[in-house]
Parts: C-alpha cells; sequence; structure tokens
C-alpha cells in the first residue's frame, strides 16, 4: 500500500475552511460545473468564527469512549428518519424518509484529459454507502453530531438501525481493512440548513434551521480494495477513486484545498413538476464545499470516525436565499443527495461517488428540536 496511505501524524481535531481563495465562481475547466463554495464570500473579515468545540465529558467519559446518557440516546432515535427498503417512488407521501440507492445516476468526470474534453459518465457504484440519516431542528447549528449522541449501529446488514452498545452508546464496527489508513469506519456528512430568508444588509452564519446528518460505511468493494483483495484480477492495487478518498482522508484535516475538493450533489426527482425555473439547469451538478465545510475526526471505542459538517447558514446571499426559497418545496420533493471527491488529473480519475441517498418529504418540521443543553458535547475528538 502506498505511502499515501499511511496515517498523517496530524491526527484528529478540527480543520474549517477560508484557505482556498477562488472566489471569481468561473468556470475553470467548461464543464458547466460551480467552481465555489456558496460560502466563500459571504462573510466579512470581522464575522465571527464558528463556536468552538468545547467538551465538557460526563463522568463516564474517556478520550476515545464517550458516555451517552438515556436522553441523548433517546433523541438520536427520535431524529433517526424512517428508512423506506422498497422503491423510492413507493416512499410513503409526505412523511419523511429516506431509500439507500447505489449512486450510480449521478455523472462523473472520467479521462483522459478532462480538462479538454470534459468527458463525464455515470459513477460506479458507491465506494460508501448511507446506512442512517437523522433529521432534527436547532434555534443555532449543532458544532459537531459525533460529539453529542452515539453513532447508529453499523454491523451485519442493519441498515438504518439505531443499535447501540449499553452505556457507552457507540454503534459502528471497526473495520480492520482499513487500518494503517485515514479513511473512517464511519463517515459523518452533517448539513446545517438555514429555515430563515436572508439580510442582505446583515449576513449571518447561524440561526434557527433543520440538521440533517448522514452516516456511511465502506462498502465491502472499498474494503477489499484497500486491503488487496479486490475481485479485480488485472489490478491489485486500489482504484484511483478509492486511493483519492484516502488521500483526501489522510490531508483534509489539515490541508485546506484538498479539504475543499470535496462535492455535493442533489438530483430533484420529477423537476418538471417542481416549477423551478431556472434553478432547474442546476438540477445534479455539483458544489465544491470549501469555506463552508469543517472537518473533525476521532474515536468511539475503536469505531474511527471523520465528520464534515457542512455551514449553509454562511452561504453567500443570492445561493442562501436561493436554498431557502425551496423550502416550502421539500415536503412534496423527493432528492437524491450524493457526495464525490473531486478528480483534477487523469491518474485520479474516473471519479466515484462516495455514497447517495433519496431523501423524500422532507420539510422545516421534521425531527425532534434540540436543546442548547444537548448541544453541549459529551465528547471531544481524537485521533
Amino acid at each position: 500500500m502506498g505511502s499515501m496511505f499511511r496515517r498523517s501524524g496530524g491526527g484528529g481535531g478540527g480543520g474549517g475552511g477560508g484557505g482556498d481563495q477562488r472566489t471569481d465562481g468561473n468556470d475553470d475547466d467548461g464543464d458547466g460545473e460551480e467552481k465555489k463554495d456558496p460560502g466563500d464570500d459571504n462573510l466579512p473579515p470581522s464575522s465571527p468564527p464558528p463556536p468552538p468545540d468545547r467538551t465538557t465529558p460526563s463522568r463516564s467519559s474517556t478520550a476515545s469512549t464517550p458516555y451517552f446518557d438515556a436522553e441523548r440516546l433517546r433523541f438520536a432515535s427520535e431524529s433517526t428518519l424512517s428508512l423506506h427498503s422498497g422503491s423510492e417512488s413507493t416512499a410513503p407521501k409526505y412523511t419523511p424518509s429516506w431509500t439507500p440507492v447505489d449512486g450510480t445516476e449521478f455523472k462523473v468526470r472520467c479521462g483522459p484529459n478532462y480538462s479538454k474534453f470534459g468527458r463525464k459518465e455515470n459513477s460506479e457504484t458507491s465506494l460508501y454507502e448511507v446506512y442512517c440519516v437523522r433529521y432534527f431542528r436547532s434555534d443555532r447549528r449543532t458544532g459537531s453530531a459525533a460529539g453529542i449522541m452515539p453513532l447508529p449501529s453499523s454491523s451485519g446488514d442493519d441498515v438504518g438501525g439505531v443499535g447501540y452498545a449499553p452505556a457507552v452508546g457507540t454503534g459502528g464496527d471497526h473495520r480492520p481493512e482499513l487500518d494503517g489508513t485515514d479513511a473512517p469506519d464511519v463517515l459523518v456528512v452533517h448539513f446545517a440548513l438555514p429555515y430563515e430568508s436572508p439580510n442582505v444588509f446583515r449576513q449571518c452564519d447561524d440561526g434557527p434551521g433543520g440538521e440533517c446528518v448522514y452516516y456511511l460505511r465502506p462498502s465491502r468493494r472499498f474494503l477489499d480494495e484497500m486491503s488487496g483483495k479486490s475481485s479485480d484480477s488485472t489490478s491489485s492495487t486500489p482504484s484511483p477513486a478509492a486511493r483519492l478518498f484516502a488521500d483526501w482522508c489522510s490531508r483534509c484535516v489539515v490541508d485546506p484545498r484538498m479539504r475543499g475538493r470535496f462535492k455535493c450533489m442533489a438530483l430533484v426527482r420529477d423537476i418538471e413538476k417542481h416549477n423551478f425555473g431556472l434553478l432547474k439547469t442546476y438540477n445534479g451538478k455539483p458544489v465544491l464545499i470549501t469555506d463552508s465545510g469543517t472537518v473533525v475526526s476521532g474515536r468511539h471505542g475503536d469505531v474511527r470516525y471523520l465528520e464534515l459538517t457542512v455551514n449553509v447558514h454562511s452561504w453567500a446571499f443570492m445561493a442562501k436565499k436561493g436554498f431557502v426559497s425551496l423550502m416550502p418545496k421539500f415536503p412534496s420533493m423527493q432528492m437524491e443527495v450524493g457526495f464525490t471527491i473531486e478528480a483534477h488529473t487523469d491518474e485520479e480519475m474516473p471519479e466515484c461517488m462516495l455514497g447517495s441517498t433519496v431523501l423524500s418529504y422532507i420539510s422545516d418540521t421534521t425531527g425532534p428540536m434540540i436543546t442548547p443543553e444537548m448541544q453541549e458535547p459529551v465528547h471531544g475528538h481524537r485521533p
């Protein structure tokens, strides 16, 4: 296994945006992709930084084994969205739920010479798979989901489960195939979503909204590639996309430019019936998460996690206003959300989705309201 897969000495901790200075919003390679995080130019230099990740451990917490009390276990359960395991078209109308999908509907970059030809093709099946989605409401955004409640169970074929180890409250399984790498046992992607329209005269990076937390576990394909057990007889090394993700994991905490290669995509189903107007042209287009993204890593017991938090509150005025204007349509909408790492060179291509899922019929009343006390972390991020 190459040196890029060896765990870096930087360890855990947090990495916020601010290092990537691509602020012109131009399409550098002619593929029509948005190159600019909507939050890049939103906040003036005098704006306060995000709230610190304060840690107030309970009497039973340790650095690597957090203790989550019954109230936090209950909140985790209540915020877990219903899993709809059938076809997404049969999801119950107007009941918030999520449906697992394999990511192959998204178009991703492929070579050779992508910068010249801009060719894209459907992704292979995802490297990770979404196995649980939580959704809750807040008056002010939460710093880290992994710091306030346990990871969902990811053992076996359990998808969407809320099983927890007694007292410790940490779910998931350690994956020995990933030892010696920084690829996590659980990848957490946490969105802080604004519900209030922005004020052009007073920009704000926080406020009332919803918080959607995706939990992803490595696919068998990814584990086999990383451990050299891939069924692909033509190669004994991981695929370019697997290598790129492992490299991203090893550098994203300390390298803003690498962190800013994380891309989100949203593909609205039956978009014609929603009267999106000009917004329709952005359907399925990727958005790079640069300045609005923060990364932390740590452990719950022997389970290693990496959490990327995307603060949509901090997006630029027009992008934030556009998002809030869509909220009234969400209760009647189904939308596939996916993630990948942006490839730049032929050696990193083709891209492959990290994971994706279809969210159905979310609204601004979905999920329990989190209290300020619940938002205080009981677990500090440790390498």
